[in-house]
């Protein structure tokens, strides 16, 4: 068993996300990129260590021990899959990535494979425990069921960060979430991050002022813009 340190502000953006997904809200707001889990060996990451502190560990694992108990022995609780996922997301909390992605897999999504919440919350679960290909299946699939900014972008990063050679599909995934969600700052900055990155600053600037249009308070944006200009001027 590999156990990994994971950064304390990575999980709490993938708690945020997994308690947003789990009550079914579309939150559209900057994104944030998370801080990936190193997996240099290639190993399967089956726990993560998330730095519990005093006996914080202990009363999850309690938690733990009696949502499984009532499932056990409670048929119509164990019917409704949103305690399933409940289950599945306080494994995820504790870092036990495995028993979280069997729970999502075997009690969700078996029977329910357009489960977009289990989709997304499994999607990150593997994605800690290094199976990168198995991260971006389960996001494209959510995405196919229930398009989400956040799963757009997350599904990006994964691209960005592990497939090098594969950079030029960046475009058309943020292409399609603006199609299907419409305009927003985070994707119109990200679109135009990528346009930076591959020479075409006429594009960059005009998304980066669209951007700025729909949030006229976000200093990040002024900030590209002004570098954006700063390159074509060069």
């Amino acid at each position: 068993m590999k156990i990994l340190k994971i950064r304390l502000r990575t999980i709490i953006f993938a708690l945020a996300v997994i308690v947003l997904v789990s009550l079914g809200i579309i939150w559209k707001f900057g994104f944030w990129q998370p801080t990936p889990v190193e997996n240099k060996s290639g190993e399967v990451v089956t726990f993560a260590d998330r730095g519990f502190q005093g006996d914080a560990q202990a009363v999850l694992e309690q938690k733990i021990s009696d949502q499984e108990n009532k499932l056990a022995t409670d048929s119509e609780f164990a019917k409704d899959l949103s305690q399933w996922l409940i289950l599945g997301n306080m494994k995820y909390q504790l870092g036990d990535l495995a028993g979280a992605k069997e729970v999502y897999e075997t009690k969700i999504l078996q029977d329910h494979p357009d489960d977009a919440p289990a989709l997304e919350n499994l999607a990150q679960t593997l994605y800690e425990m290094g199976d990168y290909a198995g991260a971006e299946l389960r996001w494209r699939a959510a995405i196919s069921v229930s398009p989400w900014e956040v799963t757009y972008l997350k599904l990006v990063d994964l691209i960005e960060d592990k497939s090098p050679a594969r950079q030029k599909e960046i475009q058309g995934i943020l292409e399609e979430a603006i199609a299907n969600l419409g305009q927003s700052p985070g994707l119109l900055r990200r679109l135009g991050d990528w346009y930076v990155d591959n020479q075409q600053y006429d594009r960059a600037l005009s998304h980066y002022q669209v951007a700025k249009q729909l949030a006229p308070d976000d200093a990040s944006i002024d900030e590209r813009i002004v570098e954006v200009r700063k390159l074509m001027s060069q």
